[in-house]
């Protein structure tokens, strides 16, 4: 009967608050140690829209921890196990509080356990794939063990996988077409390269070992900071973009309030201050109430008139967008709350009813044991 009643929470928990996802039902797969190279790219293909899914999800989370930060970067990692029966590990990173509605920088990868060690499969975009489509740096078990050997960390296992690859959002290539018909890999990272081969069209990025900066060749030192000027100008364009991105909302914002003060103050040095509060306006409603009664008093041209409508209209945008992202979190707390009052009962009810099952069990089955030990007469003489 314990049983039964357990299979029946069971079904209650997974009918209720998970529900199995349609993509089970299709064909399910995974990484394999053994997988060809075309066979990793089509894996990679058809995981990235479960990763790009649950990272939409997650980033509404991220957002309201971006929002309430006072020091950065600030980053957010998670784990996700895909219907593929892949591990991933996520991390969504933010430089700023510019770093989002799409300007998050997100880094995965997937975790694949082998007899030989842990296998790593990063994918990363190329422009020169179609749209949507990865690349896919696979690390070898190797790779990780001769980092550790040379470098002498004590970290192990997916800390130091973390460490490693949270350090590769530019990755710079190098490529060497070889004598037997393959093509060599180079990757530079910050303290040393890691050398492999690419296959099937340079889509598959496999990295076999890890050579440091203190044993590399007179030519593979000038190759290593050539590959790392060329990251690093890539990494100073990109945080230049966030802060420019950044000082221009900023700057968008003083616009907005100065073009009011200035409007409002031009306005009271001319003796008309019956039209207009004494206080700037904070609201988009509150700007376009000033707008009316400006404009019923002639008090601008239609061109300054205009202007200043145009950034009310953007105020009242963004005071839009973000009703919506609370009224979004209002209503998956009130899910919530309803979830827990249409079901709650349910539990309080047969928590009981499952005490005094068990106590059953226990007074009955010490009554048998009774029952055993007090029949221990010897048999009748024949």
């Amino acid at each position: 009967m314990e049983a039964v009643l357990f299979s029946f929470f069971s079904w209650i928990f997974h009918r209720c608050f998970l529900p199995l996802p349609k993509s089970l039902k299709t064909e399910q797969k995974m990484y394999t140690a053994t997988m060809s190279p075309e066979e990793i790219h089509r894996e990679t293909q058809a995981e990235i829209p479960n990763i790009i899914a649950k990272s939409n999800h997650m980033t509404k989370e991220f957002r309201r921890r971006v929002l309430k930060a006072t020091k950065f970067p600030i980053s957010m990692t998670y784990e996700q196990h895909t219907v593929r029966k892949n591990r991933w590990k996520v991390t969504m990173t933010a430089m700023s509080k510019g770093n989002i509605d799409g300007r998050t920088i997100i880094m995965f990868y997937c975790i694949n356990e082998s007899e030989l060690g842990k296998f790593i499969y990063a994918p990363i975009p190329s422009e020169h794939l179609r749209k949507g489509e990865y690349k896919t740096m696979v690390f070898k078990p190797h790779f990780f063990s001769r980092y550790r050997e040379r470098m002498g960390t004590e970290e192990d296992g997916e800390q130091l996988i973390q460490r490693l690859l949270s350090s590769l959002e530019v990755v710079n290539f190098q490529f060497e077409n070889r004598e037997d018909g393959t093509v060599g890999l180079i990757v530079n990272l910050p303290d040393g390269q890691g050398f492999g081969e690419a296959f099937y069209h340079k889509c598959i990025l496999l990295i076999r070992t890890f050579v440091p900066k203190n044993m590399l060749f007179e030519n593979q030192i000038s190759q290593h900071e050539e590959g790392l000027s060329d990251r690093q100008k890539v990494l100073d364009e990109a945080h230049e973009h966030m802060y420019n991105f950044d000082r221009n909302v900023k700057k968008k914002e003083s616009e907005i309030r100065g073009s009011y003060q200035k409007a409002l103050q031009g306005a009271r040095q001319a003796y008309i201050d019956k039209y207009i509060p004494e206080e700037t306006p904070k609201t988009s409603k509150e700007m376009f109430e000033v707008l009316d009664r400006m404009e019923q008093g002639k008090l601008l041209g239609k061109e300054q008139m205009d202007e200043l409508r145009r950034l009310a209209e953007n105020c009242r945008i963004e005071e839009q967008k973000l009703a919506e992202a609370i009224k979004e979190y209002e209503a998956e707390e009130e899910h919530k709350k309803k979830l827990a009052k249409k079901w709650g009962w349910l539990f309080i009810l047969l928590l009981p009813l499952t005490f005094l099952l068990h106590l059953f069990n226990r007074i009955t089955g010490k009554n048998r044991k009774k029952k055993k030990t007090t029949d221990t007469s010897p048999p009748p003489a024949t």
